[in-house]
C-alpha cells in the first residue's frame, strides 16, 4: 500500500516527512555553459555587409502555404506539434530573439514587410511559380527569393525550434512525479544571398540547468510541492501534477526563456565567425585608422590589409599569406595577431593593438580588456575571460 501524505507541509515537518520516505529534494546545479551549439568554425569571410532577414517556417508559409519542411525532427508544417514536442509552432518568438541579438551584436536586421507585400509582387510570385512547376519548392529557395527582394546581405532561416522535456529526476512512485528538465534546440542555415552560398548550417541546445546562476532546490511529496528554494533562479523546470498511474505533461512558465537562448547562440557564433574573418582579413576603409601592424599601400587600395596580403574586390576583403613583423605572430588564418595572444583572441583597433577575445575592446583607463567576450568553441566565458 502507498504511503499517503499530507497536502499541507510545514516546514517544521520536513524532517519527519523526509524520515517516513514522503519527502524528497531535487538539487541542481549550474552547467558553467551557456548552452551548446554544433555546426562549422570556418570564418564567414564573404560578407558585403551586415544586413540579415530572419525568416522562419511560419514567415514562409505566409508567401507559399504549401512550402514544407526540410528539418526530419519537426513536423510537416510550421502550426503542427511532433510527437514529444511541446513546442514548435512559436517561431516568431525566436525571429524575434535572433534580431534582437543581432542588434546587440553589431548586426542590422532587415525588416520583414517584404512579406506583407509578398502577395502583390508579381516577379517574386513568378519565382514562386517556377519554383513549384519544377519541382523545387523548399524552404530554403522561398527564403532567398524572399532575401534577395529584401536587398539583404545574408540570410538566417530557423529551420526548426523545438522546446521538449530532456528528462525527469526523481522517484516518480515514491515522492511524487519527479522534476522536469527541459532542452530548447534551434537548427539554422546562414547564407549569402547574393550567391546562395551557405555559409554556416548547425544547431544549438540549452538545457534548464544551463541558465541557472546558482544550486537550485525542489522539495516535493507525493500530495503537493513546495516553491522552488532559490526563488531568484529563472523557473524553466517543471513538477508536473502527481498521476499514479501515469506521469503528466507539464510546461515551464519561462521556457520562452530557454529558446531565446538558443537563438542568441547561433547569433553570437556568427559574430565570432565574421569577427575571426574580419581579424584576418583587415578590410579598414581610407579614413579609418589601420589597427597597429597593418598598413595601405597600392596593392590594398586604399585598405588595411597586412604586410603581403593585397585587397580583393570580388571578395571584398585582404587576401593572400601575411608577412608578420616584429611583434606579431601568424594567425593560422592567413593575418596576423599580437605574438602572446591565446588562441582565439584577436588584436584590432577596438583593442589597441591588445590581446582580447572576440567582442571584446581595450580600456585604457582599466587596462584591460571590456565586454562579454564571445568565445571560441570548446571554450566558455568566465567573467570577461575565456577558458
Amino acid at each position: 500500500m502507498r504511503m499517503v501524505c499530507p497536502k499541507l507541509i510545514p516546514l517544521a515537518l520536513t524532517a519527519i516527512l523526509a524520515a517516513s520516505g514522503c519527502f524528497h529534494t531535487h538539487t541542481f546545479l549550474p552547467t558553467g555553459r551557456p548552452g551548446i551549439v554544433e555546426g562549422s568554425n570556418r570564418p564567414i569571410s564573404s560578407l558585403s555587409g551586415r544586413r540579415v532577414l530572419v525568416l522562419s517556417p511560419v514567415s514562409l508559409q505566409q508567401v507559399a502555404p504549401d512550402v514544407t519542411l526540410e528539418t526530419t525532427a519537426a513536423p510537416s508544417a510550421a502550426g503542427a506539434t511532433a510527437t514529444g514536442v511541446l513546442q514548435t509552432e512559436d517561431y516568431n518568438l525566436a525571429v524575434s530573439a535572433a534580431e534582437r541579438a543581432l542588434l546587440d551584436s553589431g548586426w542590422q536586421p532587415m525588416t520583414q514587410a517584404v512579406l506583407a507585400r509578398a502577395g502583390q509582387d508579381q516577379e517574386l510570385q513568378g519565382g514562386i511559380a517556377t519554383l513549384r512547376r519544377d519541382g523545387q519548392l523548399s524552404p530554403l529557395q522561398v527564403a532567398l527569393l524572399l532575401a534577395r527582394h529584401s536587398g539583404t546581405d545574408l540570410l538566417m532561416l530557423i529551420r526548426l525550434v523545438k522546446l521538449a522535456e530532456r528528462e525527469r529526476i526523481g522517484q516518480p512512485h515514491l515522492c511524487g512525479p519527479g522534476v522536469v528538465v527541459f532542452e530548447a534546440a534551434t537548427d539554422v542555415v546562414i547564407v549569402s544571398s547574393q550567391t546562395g552560398d551557405v555559409l554556416w548550417s548547425g544547431r544549438s541546445l540549452v538545457d534548464s540547468r544551463d541558465l541557472l546562476r546558482g544550486p537550485t532546490s525542489f522539495g516535493q511529496t507525493e500530495c503537493g510541492v513546495p516553491s522552488l528554494t532559490n526563488q531568484t533562479e529563472p523557473d524553466v523546470f517543471c513538477v508536473p501534477p502527481y498521476d499514479a498511474d501515469q506521469p503528466s505533461a507539464c510546461v515551464p512558465r519561462e521556457g520562452s526563456r530557454l529558446v531565446e537562448r538558443a537563438v542568441e547562440l547561433v547569433v553570437r557564433r556568427l559574430s565570432e565567425l565574421a569577427s575571426s574573418a574580419m581579424n584576418s582579413a583587415g578590410g579598414a576603409t581610407a579614413g579609418e585608422a589601420c589597427q597597429p601592424g597593418q598598413e595601405r599601400s597600392a596593392d590594398t587600395q586604399g585598405h588595411c590589409c597586412w604586410p603581403g596580403q593585397a585587397w580583393s574586390g570580388a571578395r571584398q576583403s585582404c587576401v593572400g599569406d601575411a608577412t608578420c613583423g616584429e611583434g606579431f605572430q601568424p594567425d593560422g588564418q592567413g593575418g596576423c595577431v599580437v605574438a602572446g595572444c591565446r588562441p582565439g583572441q584577436v588584436s584590432s583597433a577596438d583593442t589597441q593593438g591588445h590581446c582580447c577575445w572576440p567582442g571584446q575592446a581595450w580600456s585604457s583607463a582599466r587596462n584591460a580588456c571590456v565586454g562579454a567576450p564571445e568565445c571560441p568553441s570548446g571554450m566558455m566565458a568566465a567573467g570577461a575571460d575565456c577558458r
